[in-house]
């Protein structure tokens, strides 16, 4: 890491178009579903609010202006033909506080855990 590596536009968006076309790893949408997730995730706390599930603070999970997850990658610089490591920045996405929540309480049981290695 720490590395500058600079890679031409050209060879750039050709690495992403071979990620992106391993339909084993990725599904294409004819269109963004950002703000069909962010219904879904809404109605679904709402509801276990509702019912006592969760506490009415946990509307603080919902996300108030959710943008679309970025995909970029970073060359391998050590390996041959320089592959690129997918990233997808999930900043602001519908499921970023929930992700967040969740961790906090699953990062200890799982630091708990026999097979955990640190």
């Amino acid at each position: 890491g720490g590395a500058v590596v600079v890679w031409h536009a050209d060879l750039y968006r050709a690495e992403a178009r071979r990620q992106l076309s391993d339909t084993s790893s990725y599904l294409s949408l004819d269109h963004d579903a950002t703000y069909e997730h962010q219904a879904l995730i809404s109605h679904t706390i709402s509801d276990f609010i509702i019912s006592g599930c969760l506490l009415s603070a946990a509307s603080n999970l919902i996300v108030s202006q959710p943008r679309t997850a970025r995909f970029y990658h970073l060359p391998k610089i050590h390996k041959h033909n320089c592959p690129g490591r997918p990233i997808v920045s999930a900043c602001s996405c519908p499921t970023e506080i929930i992700s967040t929540y969740l961790d906090s309480f699953l990062s200890t049981l799982i630091q708990s855990l026999p097979t955990y290695v640190q």
